[in-house]
């Protein structure tokens, strides 16, 4: 019965979407902007399928909200400007919009709506299909529909004046929906391009969520103020928190969704996801990393201020990989175009930190490593080796994980050098292309791209093809790539027509490099260019070191994160749960647990990244897994489940009391 409630969306069929968000002519003149969605939420109020997860009380008081709701829509004086200076009518919405957020609590923990199967099959799949059992949403799609609608109607609204006080308050309340957001975001979007119907649907609420909220924050201050700080402090300064919101924005489709969306689609949509996409490159940045040592006024040193740079960073790559927020960050900048390209590299590279690549930590001594510690972050203590061990664990997850997406990532900026050298004839940024060239050490192009990159950067009237520094920088993309000048194409024919003045120009950046490179090959690079000091590695230049060992020691304790804001949302749930819980190979809070012949219980989308990445061995043992021979743990994954909402409910009682039921 629930799988056939949920399987029409009759008794919840909308209006025309195109409606949300914009007025037509004629008798539509004063339709207050939010009355869409606030209709939407009383249809839901009176669906089955919402009556089924909160109980007919919940929604029955639901619909009357709206009934209430309702009447402040109509002024006695319609117009836009009688609404603009209504408060009351603000209030009324963001009530609205607060209930709809806290039906999550008034669900059953153990409801089931056929939005969550069994996990073992079968004929009867549920709504959301074979597959979907690793959701991680688990209030079912009506109040995923409720949330997102609630969130419409009230930001709809926006902007009136003296509104700016609604942002922390509907930050908290937000906060509840953290860790499922994030499961239900990561899994269904991971697979968006094979979804049925209702998962399309509860994909689209939980994309909503999101957008709605982070559309509130830029209609309220100006998406021209939407920076990275804002988005930090906003997301209460949680890196995995924040990619999830942004994750959010960025995936939404926008238009091409609104032909079965029973949620609305912001009319700025394009202007949120310019905004959104910016404000994440933006959060690898000292404003962003020292916010709260700014804030305090507190006097920090350069030591302390390298290590908070490095802690801040890895957060982030380990944040970013955990979202697989590569691939959707990398389809936003293809859709702002090539002007996004070295921003998206830069963010990348930074994330990486190969400035800490060359450290052969396996083969090293502990004096060695203090010694390190104390070139790279101006102190050797123990904490400052825990800090680079940590950086390159996260960047070898990060690496892993954006390898994946490797085709998608350098397509984009191939077609960016493309377009770029078309529009503006002088060629592209050196500082991008050197960024091109440490990227590609970590995550290296497909071939074809890499010698797309190379005409389409050294084609006729580009100014790199006599600029040294660009011509550096395009030489150690080879190099990381580990291509030889047998396999340079346009590169080594510029090469060879230098003069002698550029070779010489050209060998002076050599020896400046500081960037991370593999040593095969550069001996035949520097001798391409027929000076003989250029065949000497630069200062900086560096063995690659594995991503992933193939049977690792024991894993360096991470070093805690600092005490942020309202409390780092979702990265104090992962520090907080027991141990069980956590995926044994990179500590996560597990959404999909599953357990190996031997034992070991991992999340089961990171264990098949692992896996791929170390060609089928255990990231613990190094002995040969599938993952077809591990078993999904469901009786775990519900403890999991019920541990997250029960500490997610603690959290909002005592951060916002009146959020609880009945309260």
């Amino acid at each position: 019965q629930a799988q056939n409630m949920l399987a029409s969306p009759l008794d919840l069929q909308l209006p025309s979407v195109d409606t949300f968000g914009t007025t037509t002519a004629g008798a539509m003149d004063w339709t207050h902007p939010s009355a869409p969605a606030v209709a939407a939420v009383g249809r839901l109020a009176v669906s089955a399928s919402l009556q089924q997860a909160v109980g007919a009380d919940r929604a029955h008081a639901l619909q009357c909200l709206v009934g209430q709701v309702e009447e402040r829509l109509t002024p006695p004086e319609p117009g836009p400007a009688a609404w603009q200076q209504d408060r009351q009518c603000l209030d009324a919405l963001y009530g609205l919009a607060r209930e709809c957020l806290a039906l999550a609590f008034a669900v059953d923990r153990d409801f089931e709506d056929g939005s969550a199967p069994s996990l073992q099959g079968g004929p009867d799949e549920g709504l959301l299909g074979q597959g979907s059992e690793d959701c991680g949403w688990d209030f079912g799609v009506a109040v995923a529909e409720a949330a997102a609608n609630g969130l419409a109607a009230f930001a709809s609204a926006l902007p009136v004046a003296g509104c700016e006080e609604y942002l922390e308050r509907l930050a908290l309340d937000l906060d509840y929906f953290a860790a499922h957001l994030f499961g239900g975001l990561g899994r269904l979007s991971s697979n968006d391009q094979h979804l049925r119907s209702g998962q399309a649907r509860l994909l689209q609420a939980l994309q909503g969520i999101c957008t709605w909220a982070l559309a509130a924050v830029g209609r309220t201050l100006g998406y021209g103020s939407l920076s990275a700080l804002v988005l930090w402090e906003w997301a209460c300064r949680d890196p995995l928190w924040a990619s999830v919101l942004a994750k959010g924005v960025l995936s939404h489709p926008g238009a091409d969704a609104r032909h079965w969306a029973l949620t609305p689609v912001p009319d700025d949509l394009d202007a949120l996801q310019h905004a959104i996409l910016f404000a994440v490159l933006g959060l690898a940045s000292t404003d962003v990393q020292f916010a709260t040592t700014s804030a305090a006024g507190e006097d920090v040193g350069i030591a302390e201020r390298n290590v908070d740079r490095c802690d801040h960073r890895s957060e982030m790559a380990a944040a970013v990989a955990s979202c697989h927020l590569a691939p959707v960050l990398a389809g936003a900048a293809a859709r702002v175009g090539p002007t996004a390209a070295p921003y998206l590299a830069a963010f990348l590279v930074a994330l990486l930190q190969p400035e800490f690549s060359g450290v052969e930590w396996e083969a090293t001594s502990a004096a060695a490593l203090e010694a390190h510690a104390e070139v790279l972050l101006g102190v050797g203590s123990p904490a400052a080796i825990r800090t680079l061990a940590e950086a390159r664990r996260a960047a070898s997850v990060l690496a892993a994980h954006a390898s994946r997406s490797s085709g998608v990532l350098w397509g984009f900026f191939t077609e960016a050098t493309r377009q770029a050298a078309a529009e503006q004839g002088a060629g592209l940024p050196a500082r991008w292309l050197q960024d091109c060239a440490a990227l590609a050490y970590f995550v290296p192009p497909p071939t074809p791209c890499l010698q797309a990159m190379f005409s389409n950067a050294l084609g006729p009237g580009c100014s790199a093809a006599t600029d040294p520094v660009a011509l550096v920088g395009l030489i150690f993309l080879a190099v990381n790539c580990g291509i030889t000048p047998g396999d340079g194409g346009a590169l080594v024919t510029t090469l060879l027509q230098l003069s002698d003045d550029t070779k010489r120009a050209v060998a002076a950046k050599w020896g400046g490099w500081t960037g991370p490179a593999r040593l095969e090959g550069l001996a035949q690079w520097g001798m391409l260019i027929e000076v003989p000091e250029a065949s000497a590695p630069p200062p900086m230049a560096s063995q690659p070191a594995p991503l992933l060992a193939a049977a690792p020691a024991a894993p360096v304790a991470l070093v805690a994160a600092p005490s942020r804001g309202r409390g780092t949302v979702l990265q104090e749930l992962v520090e907080q749960a027991p141990i069980e819980f956590r995926c044994s190979f990179d500590g996560q809070l597990m959404m999909d647990p599953v357990r190996t012949p031997l034992g070991h219980i991992f999340e089961r989308v990171g264990l098949a990244h692992a896996l791929e990445v170390m060609g089928g061995f255990c990231p613990v043992t190094g002995s040969p897994l599938s993952l077809e021979e591990c078993e999904r743990q469901p009786e775990l994954r519900k403890r999991i489940a019920q541990w997250v909402r029960g500490q997610m409910v603690d959290q909002q009682h005592r951060a916002r009391p009146g959020l609880r039921p009945g309260n």
